[in-house]
């Protein structure tokens, strides 16, 4: 398994594109699954650093995802992306999910990849 790259999970590909060119200068490679199934797939081949997913998708939710992450891949930064302001979508994304950061703003999602660098190299 190869490591370090970026995982965005989002059911709408018009909205993967565009978080995805948030990273067109980040070093890591950036992989995307249009469904919540699909990453979890993705995650068994390749080790991730950083998981940006939306939480309103069809099927699993963003916080099932990332609930499923945190203990398949602990040590991934977890990113939630939602436009909705429901502090217990919020709570749950915490406590259920290991979310670091919830972002409604793209400077969040596009610093993650340098800031998973830095708390990983930190820690070592």
């Amino acid at each position: 398994m190869t490591a370090d790259c970026i995982l965005i999970v989002d059911d709408e590909q018009n909205i993967l594109n565009a978080v995805k060119r948030l990273f067109s200068a980040d070093p890591l490679p950036v992989l995307t699954a249009l469904n919540a199934a699909e990453g979890m797939e993705m995650m068994k081949q390749q080790a991730v650093s950083v998981i940006v997913s939306d939480n309103m998708m069809r099927g699993m939710n963003g916080i099932e995802f990332l609930e499923w992450a945190k203990n398949y891949s602990p040590d991934s930064m977890k990113i939630l992306m939602t436009g909705y302001a429901d502090l217990h979508a919020a709570v749950n994304a915490i406590n259920r999910g290991g979310v670091l950061n919830l972002s409604r703003s793209h400077g969040i999602i596009q610093n993650s990849g340098r800031r998973y660098s830095i708390r990983s190299t930190s820690s070592k």
